[in-house]
């Protein structure tokens, strides 16, 4: 959308939120640190710093592919 609308400001907001939505779920699905208040058994937090690694390079992987893609459909045809 943001190369279509040509504002550079849009893709870095998106960027931002999706690193944001990346960050939520490695904390909700890979760091989860769980308290127990009313007197029941704390459970084990799931720790996995590795996969919440993994996931952050997906994300940059991703944003890499994208702006890959972008790079090709801007460039401009080639004279024959």
């Amino acid at each position: 959308m943001a190369a279509g609308l040509g504002r550079s400001s849009y893709a870095v907001l998106a960027a931002v939120g999706l690193f944001l939505a990346t960050t939520h779920f490695v904390f909700k699905w890979f760091l989860d640190f769980t308290i127990s208040f009313f007197g029941g058994e704390a459970q084990e937090p799931i720790i996995h710093p590795w996969a919440a690694a993994l996931l952050y390079v997906f994300y940059g992987l991703v944003l890499m592919l994208l702006g890959l893609w972008l790079a090709q459909r801007r460039r401009p045809a080639e004279p024959a």
